[in-house]
């Protein structure tokens, strides 16, 4: 296929192949006699899936992965082919499968860029290189956002079905809300009116710690964030007169991520989050 462009990008080369299709190529590098990819590189690759979110679509990968010129071919060909796999098992975790990747292979120290003269060549030598095939994501209109009551009337929505409460944000470190989330709170009020069979358990998550820790509440000195925050959500309904026979809440502190690894604001924001369970309807 002709190139029709090329041009240096931020750490990546970036090649457009027409009919919207580009290839771009991300070059990281490793320690000396290592495999696992150290934290320059993971930011790179961090950057890299970050800043194609929203933008494109990956569609596929190639990765080459090379060595430098200490060592024999028989060990370098095995080290090459680590660097190659710890590639692809960073990009798993990300969420890409299998079926993405086109070929992976390791080169051992066959394919040098230089002379492997002084630790600056060799470092340069010890890479992998990332060959990222991408489309742009098509631009539709945004779906209107369904109303609560909307959802749980919706027939697909079954008991035991959990509903995020978008929109509905505190405070950073506090279970005081902000004042744009009171009209997510009317929706929820309006919903237990409307549905008078309506159960519901309220559940606080937070983000941005380890899995079995919660959050510190700034304000009671407590680490019971989400917790807290439930309680927020429990509290305005019942203050509105919503039965209390009808409501629980609890809090889950970190333990159920959707995002576990966190790479960007995006994925704390979306953990950081309170939802409501569907007891009984």
């Amino acid at each position: 296929m002709k190139l029709q462009i090329l041009l240096l990008c931020v750490g990546i080369l970036c090649i457009s192949s027409g009919r919207g299709q580009q290839t771009d190529k991300l070059v990281i590098h490793f320690d000396f006699n290592q495999s696992n990819i150290n934290a320059e590189s993971r930011r790179q690759l961090d950057s890299m899936l970050l800043s194609n979110r929203n933008v494109f679509s990956l569609s596929g990968f190639v990765i080459d992965a090379h060595c430098d010129s200490v060592g024999n071919n028989r060990y370098n060909d095995s080290l090459s082919l680590e660097r190659a796999k710890s590639v692809k098992n960073f990009l798993i975790v990300a969420g890409f499968t299998d079926t993405a990747f086109a070929q992976i292979s390791g080169h051992g120290k066959r394919q040098p860029l230089n002379d492997n003269m002084n630790p600056d060549e060799r470092f340069l030598n010890r890479r992998v290189e990332l060959l990222i095939r991408k489309s742009p994501l098509v631009v539709t209109e945004p779906i209107p956002q369904k109303k609560i009551s909307d959802v749980i009337n919706d027939t697909a929505t079954k008991v035991g079905s959990k509903i995020i409460l978008r929109n509905l944000n505190f405070e950073g470190g506090r279970h005081i809300l902000l004042e744009r989330s009171i009209p997510v709170l009317n929706e929820l009020l309006e919903a237990m009116q409307k549905n008078p069979a309506l159960k519901i358990e309220i559940h606080g998550h937070v983000c941005c710690t380890a899995n079995y820790l919660d959050g510190r509440d700034n304000d009671l000195g407590t680490f019971d964030l989400s917790w807290q925050r439930a309680k927020v959500v429990y509290q305005f309904l019942l203050d509105r007169n919503i039965s209390a026979d009808r409501m629980s809440y609890r809090g889950f502190g970190a333990s159920q991520k959707l995002y576990p690894y966190e790479r960007d604001a995006y994925e704390q924001e979306e953990n950081r989050r309170v939802e409501i369970k569907i007891v009984s309807k």
